[in-house]
């Protein structure tokens, strides 16, 4: 097991532990164990190395997969005893120790120690690059005087040795304050991940307009709602995390801390990002799905037009196509003729009755456009602000003959105008009411 140790001015150390062979610890069975170790027990034991003169060769009678698994039992054994050396040195986090490998899932735990001294410690899965499936465990147990890490590969730990991150871990004053400062350099990569998130769905956004591969374009939509919850499932065990932080060390000075401060204001602007993503992916998501519903509406309305014109031809045809000699007017020769032309007078009645209800053919006439002076002068007619100014003029312009002064259409342009933005009259004053 790599380790590395970081001692920092106010006093307190940052414990950082790489397992190469953790997955020895965690991901094997029991039964698949057992089942290596029984397969082991059939093979001759390998000689120590102060009996070996020779370069090993393979042994008899066994196979490359049997020592293939006789690799991965030593792998394990040398794992299982690095294990045990850091237990030795570190009582306090034997517990810990024995538990976080077991665990591939969020986890945080909020205890004390026997001195009463607060403690948190747990599991959180960090996504450390641009691609998705690039997420590790990061085991962590924190007290006021160490952090302790546990690490799959060193990118985090180098990525914080690196400013501004390494400023910020020196003015530090404890674990916990050293933890918030990691959990913001976690959230550097959340952050930079919703940011290709706001480009893309900007993208689909500006396609959306266009009817052509609609569905495919829904696919897409559907596409950039999985990305976000992606997102949403890496930030809330970091917020989590935020508020076990505030719970394990309330009575010190991590909550008044600056890297708290910094961390809890990351984690409002991101947390403000998601939700307006949110909105504006359902909102899209609704205007596609309100278009595939018009369209499909369109085409089952196409269908029952079709279907209409051709009924009284499917009724001739059910009519003429039954085996009954004793049909009227079978026999004569306009028979056949006439069937055909009241076919196409009553196909025509219902293309005419469809056509006038606007079902096929053309579309509803849009309202005529209505001119701002027009508005104006029909609302200035109503209103009783301007019915005196209007009367006045009006009579104005009958006594000279319908002819209107500069003053009156200044005047009736003025009500209108008026009337359109539904002010008062600014030559009115306000009277103070009477009390009673």
């Amino acid at each position: 097991m790599n380790e590395r140790t970081f001692r920092f001015p106010a006093g307190w150390e940052w414990l950082q532990l790489r397992q190469p062979f953790a997955e020895d610890l965690h991901q094997q069975s029991t039964d698949a164990r057992d089942d290596v170790q029984s397969q082991l027990e059939l093979l001759p034991s390998m000689p120590s190395r102060a009996k070996r003169t020779t370069i090993d060769k393979p042994l008899e009678g066994g196979t490359p997969t049997d020592l293939a698994h006789k690799r991965e039992q030593l792998r394990h054994e040398q794992a299982q005893e690095r294990l045990l050396a850091m237990k030795q040195r570190m009582p306090e986090c034997s517990a810990w120790l024995d538990d976080c490998f077991e665990r591939s899932a969020n986890h945080i735990v909020v205890h004390r120690l026997e001195d009463g001294e607060p403690l948190l410690y747990g599991t959180l899965l960090v996504q450390l690059s641009d691609d998705n499936k690039d997420i590790q465990p990061l085991r962590y147990w924190v007290t006021a005087h160490q952090l302790t890490t546990i690490h799959e590969d060193w990118r985090l730990s180098i990525r914080t040795q690196q400013p501004p991150w390494n400023i910020q871990l020196q003015q530090c004053k404890n674990g916990g304050e050293a933890l918030a400062t990691l959990m913001s350099v976690v959230l550097e990569q959340l952050h930079h991940g919703l940011d290709s998130f706001e480009k893309k769905l900007m993208e689909q956004e500006q396609t959306l307009r266009s009817r052509d591969q609609q569905i495919e374009r829904m696919n897409l939509l559907f596409d950039c709602r999985y990305d976000l919850l992606h997102w949403q499932r890496l930030f809330i065990p970091v917020n989590e995390l935020h508020n076990a932080l505030k719970e394990a060390f309330a009575a010190g000075t991590v909550i008044n801390s600056e890297a708290y401060t910094r961390l809890q204001h990351k984690l409002e602007r991101i947390d403000t990002l998601i939700q307006a993503y949110a909105r504006e992916l359902d909102t899209l998501i609704a205007m596609g799905e309100a278009a595939s519903t018009q369209r499909g509406n369109d085409t089952l309305k196409v269908l029952a037009n079709v279907v209409l014109l051709l009924i009284p031809t499917i009724v001739v045809g059910a009519l003429w196509g039954m085996n009954i000699r004793s049909l009227p007017y079978m026999d004569k020769r306009w028979s056949f003729p006439a069937m055909c032309v009241i076919d196409l007078i009553i196909t025509a009645v219902i293309w005419l009755l469809l056509w006038r209800a606007h079902w096929i053919g053309r579309r509803p006439n849009p309202p005529s456009p209505v001119t701002a002076a027009d508005a104006g002068h029909k609302l200035a007619e109503n209103s009783p602000a301007s019915t005196d100014g209007l009367s006045r003029s009006r009579s104005r312009s009958r006594r000279n003959g319908g002819k209107k002064t500069s003053n009156e259409a200044a005047t009736d342009r003025r009500a209108a105008s008026l009337t359109m933005m539904n002010l008062a009259d600014p030559n009115a004053v306000d009277k103070p009411r009477s009390r009673q």
